[in-house]
């Protein structure tokens, strides 16, 4: 008998009788076997049927309210489909894996679905489409394995469903191969306007190729936005074109390839702020595509100096002159403490010095830019919020291709004027060391378009807080409650010290102090890690005017020493010049080399703080200058019999001064105290205990030690087993390998409890990348209590 839609058989012996016979009536019939699914399948109420069947009376066709009926449609038992299993060889940075393949013989394998199980051990680092395209979430790299067990072999379940909700699963199994690795710097160099920089191994920022063959052929494609890059040689390649351009392109094995990229020359162009460089590697193997591409930032600047007195300079002068109306930058990067003060001054005169080239209608600018971290430049957009506007959040969340945003407030936001105070900015910024900046502080998540703005005015509907934007969100998707702002452009740069003077033909020092976080000109700008001296000079166009600018410095308005440090006075070195150092306030000390450039003296012991005040007049030829600076000298606060801590505070315990209790527990202070390691401290405390009869609960008082972190240094983390070898590793070690090689174990500890065979490893960096020094202090342990690193007898 043939089924449903043609499909599937049933015996049909197992029905009826097939021989035909005489059963009554006046033909031949089939008769109904014993069991058969015809028997009582029918519903007399469903159609009337006759009252007999064709043997005539005595045969009633309904029998106890059914009826036996001479069709059935039966459905045959559906075979679950089957899935192949797969053993993939996949190379590094290549995303797709393969099409899954799934066979049913009860249906076309277009019905199947696929999907991931998520009983596999690296489940969760996959996506399948519906049609079985297997894929990784993330460009698997081969040196940094993510699958479960590190061996670069992922275990994953695929599931395929047939259209009768039947499974079959298998565990696919996606072996990486190593491929080439582009190999670049990293981080942010920076460099000159105008000027070269060799990439090279001698130098220690080589860009290169990791390549597992020396055999493979490999096309490389070298850009940057602008400037000029020259590869070392073209020799041994099969082919280059664009050298010395913004892009090259290279075509060899790898070896050739790193002789050419070794001594690669990038020449910059006067533009200033950062660019990037990018290096495409690509090649077919195995009939599979495999595509590195890195980006090394370079921040185009003038120079890079520290804050203490060093001069700004100018195109490498100590000093410029100029009649034209533009932007003079100093030389510097100067990077600051945010918490300190800081002062910016200069000496400047009109004219040129014999009564000509001067107009005091023409008018000077004097202050600084800012930079963060990363020395890229903060404009204020990324900084300053439209005046009066809400601090908000996402309401909802935003998906890439959305063309309106929902915040949870929206009072005070711009809905008309110019679009550069439309600007749209959200919070979560992090930079290149992967520290994120508070909300509502300083972020580059921003969209700012000068004219149009972020928005259209009136696009702001303040009844639902939501914000139509120009065009649709071009990503990333950001999550509800995430923070954002109005913000607004304003003064490119801070002119602290001169706004729109102007300058006499008789030289004075401009000077002004520089501190505190904020908007304000004399503020450093939120994010800020360095600032630059700058002037835009004869800002009134018309009469010749020639401003002189002279001794510009960038200093700490108070430097802060302690008693018996000795503290050196630094001016400008000129040969010709003479130095005369005095001092001109606070109590007098003797001042050392006071006809030097550079002078010092000795901290004075002192019970309170006390500030210093010092002059030092230079006479060059017929020009003199003075410049002055001021030193603090912290008091002598350490006293054997202190009782509170070195911060100067009484240690507290959940915010009460003393504690009282019957429990053995271990009681911390509320207090981290930061010390300096070079200093001595004293810990100490009163104590009694209210039962003097008891003398059997005894105490302990101390300290518990952490990094600059806050995180706990634990005995592991600092002790060596006594008698142990300090040692070094002779060979690489490499994940998956269980033997480690040393240069020397003589002492390491080869039995006892597993506490004491703990394996250490230096190299540590903090979350300030400080690496500490070798068998110091180091994170990077294995300690297991139990059972040790190694186990007994291993060595």
């Amino acid at each position: 008998i043939v089924g449903v839609n043609g499909l599937g058989t049933r015996d049909i012996n197992t029905i009826l009788n097939t021989n035909l016979a005489n059963n009554g009536g006046p033909t031949l019939t089939h008769e109904l076997i014993a069991g058969s699914a015809a028997i009582d399948a029918g519903d007399p109420n469903f159609m009337g049927p006759p009252d007999t069947d064709q043997r005539g009376t005595g045969f009633n066709r309904i029998d106890n309210g059914r009826i036996d009926i001479g069709a059935l449609e039966s459905e045959v038992p559906q075979t679950p489909p089957t899935l192949s299993q797969f053993f993939f060889g996949r190379f590094e940075h290549v995303i797709d894996v393969g099409q899954m393949q799934a066979t049913d013989p009860d249906q076309p394998d277009n019905t199947l679905v696929y999907s991931i199980s998520g009983n596999g051990a690296d489940d969760a680092l996959f996506s399948i489409t519906s049609t079985g395209l297997l894929s990784f979430n993330l460009t698997p790299d081969f040196e940094t394995p993510l699958d479960s067990d590190g061996d670069n072999v992922y275990e994953v379940s695929v599931q395929v469903t047939d259209n009768t909700s039947l499974t079959d699963t298998e565990t696919q199994f996606i072996t990486i191969n190593d491929a080439v690795d582009n190999v670049i710097p990293g981080g942010v160099i920076a460099m000159l306007e105008n000027s070269t920089i060799e990439f090279s191994n001698a130098n220690g920022n080589a860009i290169e190729l990791d390549s597992p063959s020396d055999f493979t052929e490999y096309t490389v494609n070298l850009t940057v936005p602008r400037g000029i890059l020259t590869l070392a040689s073209t020799a041994g390649l099969i082919s280059s074109s664009g050298n010395n351009s913004n892009m090259v392109q290279i075509m060899g094995t790898a070896p050739a390839i790193n002789a050419a990229l070794d001594g690669l020359m990038y020449t910059a162009d006067a533009q200033l702020g950062p660019i990037l460089l990018t290096i495409d590697t690509s090649t077919t193997a195995f009939g599979q595509f495999i595509q590195d591409i890195d980006q090394q930032q370079i921040e185009i600047v003038d120079a890079f100096v520290d804050s203490a007195l060093d001069y700004t300079t100018f195109n490498g002068m100590d000093s410029f002159s100029t009649t034209s109306r533009r932007a003079v930058f100093g030389d510097d990067l100067v990077e600051i403490d945010p918490s300190a003060s800081y002062t910016i001054s200069g000496n400047a005169f009109s004219g040129d010095g014999m009564g000509g080239l001067y107009n005091p209608n023409n008018l000077q600018y004097f202050g600084f830019a800012s930079y963060d971290v990363d020395m890229l430049r903060i404009d204020p957009w990324y900084v300053t919020q439209f005046a009066g506007s809400s601090q908000a959040r996402l309401a909802r969340q935003l998906k890439t291709g959305d063309t309106v945003i929902y915040l949870d407030d929206v009072s005070g936001w711009n809905n008309g004027g110019p679009g550069s105070t439309r600007a749209l900015a959200w919070y979560g910024y992090a930079n290149s060391a992967g520290e994120i900046y508070d909300d509502y502080t300083y972020t580059r998540n921003v969209i700012f378009d000068k004219v149009n703005g972020a928005w259209d005015a009136g696009q702001i509907n303040y009844a639902n807080n939501s914000i139509t934007l120009r065009t649709p969100w071009a990503g990333p998707n950001v999550a509800a409650n995430t923070a954002f702002t109005n913000n607004t452009s304003a003064a490119t740069y801070n002119y602290n010290v001169l706004n729109k003077q102007s300058v006499s033909n008789v030289s004075q020092q401009f000077s002004e102090t520089i501190s505190g976080f904020g908007n304000k000109a004399y503020e450093f700008r939120y994010g800020t890690a360095f600032i630059q001296s700058l002037m835009l000079t004869n800002y009134q166009n018309g009469a010749v005017n020639q401003i002189n600018w002279s001794n510009v410095q960038i200093d700490r308005t108070v430097e802060e020493y302690l008693a018996g440090e000795t503290v050196e006075l630094k001016a400008i070195q000129d040969s010709a010049a003479t130095y005369q150092w005095t001092q001109t306030g606070g109590p007098q000390v003797q001042i050392n080399n006071d006809d030097q450039s550079f002078a010092n003296f000795v901290a004075p012991v002192t019970p309170v703080d006390i500030v210093l005040d010092f002059e030092v007049t230079i006479q060059q030829g017929a020009v003199m200058t003075t410049n002055t600076i001021s030193v603090t000298i912290l008091a002598n606060t350490f006293q054997s019999s202190a009782n509170t801590d070195s911060a100067l505070d009484y240690t507290t315990f959940n915010g009460s001064e003393t504690l009282f209790t019957t429990n053995r527990s271990v009681v911390f202070g509320d207090e981290f105290v930061a010390v300096d390691l070079d200093d001595d401290y004293v810990i100490s405390g009163s104590a009694f205990s209210n039962d003097p009869g008891n003398s059997m609960n005894q105490q302990y008082f101390g300290f518990a030690s952490y990094d600059a972190d806050q995180l706990l240094i634990s005995p592991w983390h600092v002790t060596q087993f006594a008698g142990s070898s300090q040692a070094r590793l002779t060979q690489a070690l490499n994940n998956g390998d269980t033997v480690i090689h040393l240069d020397s174990v003589s002492g390491w500890n080869n039995g006892g409890p597993g506490v004491t065979r703990t394996l250490a490893w230096y190299g540590y960096s903090n979350s300030s990348n400080f690496t500490y020094d070798d068998y110091t202090y180091t994170r990077n342990v294995i300690v297991d209590k139990a059972n040790g690193a190694w186990d007994a007898g291993q060595i």
